[in-house]
């Protein structure tokens, strides 16, 4: 639904971006202030799509009345205006000031909105993405890099934006690179809308209830040095880590710890997240294995999926980081 909000605002903004490339407005002077163009709007159902992919479950508090309500101001604004230059047509037209006011408060207020929900959903991905390495050993289907990367995107195209704007102030009228803006623009939003249809399947996002309410950070107690001791023991001796499915959920229960408690003792200890952690050892297990005799009749990646890694491309990835060399490039180097 906040996903459709978007694309319908968007579609209202290209057809007055249409209205004014064919001049329509010189011959009737009022359509210049239609309340049609409303990128706030847009930003208000971008910044929601991405709140409720995070938590299906959110609920609307306090705050997202004042966050609906500037756009709201905006709007007004822009009706009041229309109704004046229906109602005082000299008077807009003479007025000089007035109109070039309106012109900045109308094109740069709503990309300036649209920073300020970038920035704020920006920050809830980049949140999201340290409960997933704090929580889980394998993200492959939670991850939400796609969307981070794009939302990088639209901060570049923001300020680029802004500065097509100051120049078209500057010239007194369109430039030929507002069309392409809009195609730009468009082509963005519509694919996102086809990628959420048609794969449906990468948003199964998981809900980190625990970490949420938790409000207190654990300390570390005088049992610590024995805890840890214990986690090694996991990890080293009974090799949990080659459980692929492995979470800190399943881990804190062998432990019979909080997931806070266990994540603040692996921090201090390893200096790592649990994604990082965990990992290392796997890591470790395909070196050693891979100059194993016993292990000489598998493939390099079944002996990645048997020290735990879920897939190829995680696989893969996991390794370069840690080495420096793709898992092939390591075995060519023995």
């Amino acid at each position: 639904m906040a996903l459709a909000l978007a694309v319908l605002t968007l579609s209202f903004s290209g057809i007055w971006e249409i209205i004014q490339d064919l001049e329509i407005e010189k011959q009737f002077n009022y359509i210049n202030y239609l309340p049609v163009s409303n990128l706030s709007l847009g930003a208000i159902g971008l910044y929601y799509f991405v709140v409720f992919l995070l938590n299906p479950n959110y609920r609307f508090h306090k705050k997202d009345h004042w966050f609906v309500g500037s756009f709201g101001v905006l709007l007004l604004f822009k009706i009041i205006f229309y109704f004046s230059s229906l109602l005082y047509p000299t008077f807009i037209e003479t007025a000089t000031t007035l109109r070039y006011a309106y012109r900045i408060i109308t094109n740069f207020l709503p990309i300036i909105y649209l920073l300020i929900v970038l920035f704020s959903v920006l920050k809830k991905v980049n949140n999201y993405h340290r409960q997933l390495f704090a929580n889980f050993s394998e993200i492959e289907g939670k991850a939400l890099f796609w969307l981070r990367n794009l939302i990088y995107f639209l901060f570049v195209f923001s300020v680029f934006w802004i500065l097509i704007t100051i120049w078209g102030l500057i010239q007194n009228g369109r430039i030929w690179l507002f069309p392409a803006i809009w195609i730009t623009t468009c082509c963005i939003l519509y694919w996102l809308a086809y990628f959420v249809i048609l794969r449906r399947d990468v948003f199964a996002i998981p809900i980190f209830e625990k970490e949420k309410n938790e409000t207190e950070k654990p300390q570390l107690s005088d049992k610590t040095e024995e805890h840890y001791q214990r986690l090694l023991q996991l990890i080293q001796k009974e090799k949990i880590y080659q459980d692929a499915q492995l979470s800190m959920d399943t881990l804190a229960e062998k432990t019979a710890l909080s997931n806070g408690y266990l994540s603040k003792i692996i921090n201090q200890k390893e200096g790592k997240n649990f994604y990082d952690f965990i990992n290392s050892y796997r890591v470790a297990e395909v070196k050693a294995n891979l100059t194993n005799p016993d292990y000489a009749h598998y493939s390099i990646l079944g002996i990645g999926l048997e020290a735990g890694f879920k897939s190829k491309s995680t696989f893969n990835s996991v390794f370069k980081k840690m080495t420096g060399m793709t898992p092939s490039a390591f075995k060519k180097s023995l």
